[in-house]
């Protein structure tokens, strides 16, 4: 959640309505592309440990990785190994699926996450 100042009064923002303005701006995006490259994956993994219900010190412990390293991940900031997906993946009994879309499909798949 966001949050500003409007004519003296406080205003909260939903993540999701910032994202999609930020994403909207094509400077703004390209800011947020450089300095979280991998945010997609960390969106991944934050989505997979909450569909498991799990904190990140739970889910550290199921994959057998330090809290701190699933932090770095869901940052966007630190890249990751295919094997370590693939292991995160096979300890909380799902199955890892990879694939590549042009601009235009992952900005719409980005959004329908988003909202």
């Amino acid at each position: 959640m966001g949050i500003d100042f409007e004519e003296g009064r406080l205003k909260l923002h939903r993540l999701e309505d910032l994202e999609r303005e930020w994403f909207a701006n094509p400077e703004m995006r390209a800011a947020l592309e450089r300095e979280f490259p991998f945010a997609e994956v960390a969106q991944a993994v934050v989505s997979l440990r909450a569909r498991c219900g799990l904190s990140q010190s739970e889910f550290a412990a199921r994959v057998g990785r330090p809290q701190s390293y699933i932090a770095r991940l869901e940052s966007g900031k630190a890249n990751v190994r295919l094997d370590t997906l693939l292991s995160f993946a096979q300890a909380v009994g799902v199955r890892l699926r990879i694939e590549y879309n042009d601009a235009a499909s992952a900005e719409r798949a980005m959004a329908g996450r988003r909202g």
